[in-house]
């Protein structure tokens, strides 16, 4: 189990695009080979592409990638990378308490996508999955119990 919590988005986010390439290389056969679209595909892989956008954001902070010129390193000033860290994470905190809002509107107006007819609740929840899962991985860097990768 603490081995799927190191590595939780990096599985997400192959899951996610292992099922993009398949459901687009669908798309493609079933356009050119029998000329006759897929009317769910697109659909299914922009909210695929919508949720590994928000799951990226905790793998990025997890790992120390974006783009970036590093000014203050880890090693020479750690105070000033641990705080840094912490106004991160109260900035996702703040995001992800925004996403109540949305979320409870999502669930009361019922709405479903069109091609799918799933609930819209689902794809609303990736901002807030996301958020959430940032804050965690800010905090286990803060905190110094981040697993090595």
């Amino acid at each position: 189990m603490r081995r799927v919590w190191g590595h939780l988005e990096e599985i997400l986010l192959v899951f996610f695009l292992g099922i993009m390439v398949v459901v687009m290389g669908l798309q493609i056969m079933f356009h050119h080979v029998f000329s006759n679209s897929l009317t769910w595909s697109e659909e299914l892989v922009r909210y695929l592409f919508i949720w590994s956008t928000f799951i990226s954001i905790p793998f990025c902070c997890k790992r120390k990638l974006s783009i970036r010129i590093r000014v203050f390193s880890e090693e020479k000033y750690p105070k000033i990378e641990k705080a840094i860290n912490i106004i991160l994470l109260i900035f996702f905190f703040f995001l992800f308490v925004s996403c109540y809002k949305i979320l409870s509107y999502s669930i009361w107006s019922k709405q479903a996508s069109p091609a799918l007819q799933i609930s819209m609740f689902w794809i609303h929840l990736a901002p807030a999955v996301g958020f959430f899962l940032t804050i965690i991985r800010l905090w286990e860097k803060i905190t110094g119990k981040e697993k090595s990768c």
